[in-house]
């Protein structure tokens, strides 16, 4: 009977501690997005990204151009009757293969930009983060959780129980308004 007594009283004492743990745990949140686009840095690396995609985008619309600029020559000579058959056949294959090229060419430029972007913003998300993992071990979190959208319109946390608002604090460390 003591034994069962102390076994009862030992686990009490174990679901005690553990409650008194959890109720110890501290947790925060944030929007590293809203934080990023404050961060000094991202105006320029902005600002190079969209002249590296503009020159991009310059030559596909060269040759976009082009390929209209011959597409048209071929239409008024076809509709003259300049153009035999079999050559129009040829020509309409060869206007299809470049229309082709021409829209791998644009995801190409979509891969090629978003890896410049991921290039360019590295350093000061690499900053970010440093700034999220001091702050964490200051202000002894346990865990902190990013709240912005994800690309269903929800943020990456549905529910939590209360945190606290870190932002300032990341701000803080970054020496951002």
């Amino acid at each position: 009977m003591m034994k069962i007594l102390l076994k009862i009283s030992l686990l009490f004492a174990f679901i005690a501690m553990t409650a008194t743990n959890i109720d110890a745990q501290k947790f925060g949140h944030l929007n590293t997005s809203d934080i990023l686009t404050l961060m000094p840095g991202v105006d320029e690396s902005d600002t190079a990204l969209k002249a590296y995609q503009d020159s991009l985008v310059a030559v596909g619309e060269a040759k976009a151009a082009a390929l209209r600029s011959e597409f048209e020559a071929f239409s008024k000579a076809y509709n003259d009757g300049d153009v035999p058959p079999i050559k129009a056949q040829e020509k309409q294959a060869e206007f299809q293969k470049r229309q082709e090229e021409l829209q791998q060419y644009e995801q190409l430029i979509y891969n090629l930009v978003n890896q410049k972007r991921q290039e360019l913003l590295q350093p000061l998300i690499v900053q970010l983060h440093d700034a999220i993992q001091a702050v964490g071990k200051e202000g002894g979190y346990t865990m902190i959780f990013e709240t912005g959208a994800s690309a269903i319109g929800f943020s990456a946390l549905l529910y939590t129980p209360e945190s606290d608002d870190v932002t300032a604090l990341v701000k803080a460390k970054l020496n951002i308004e």
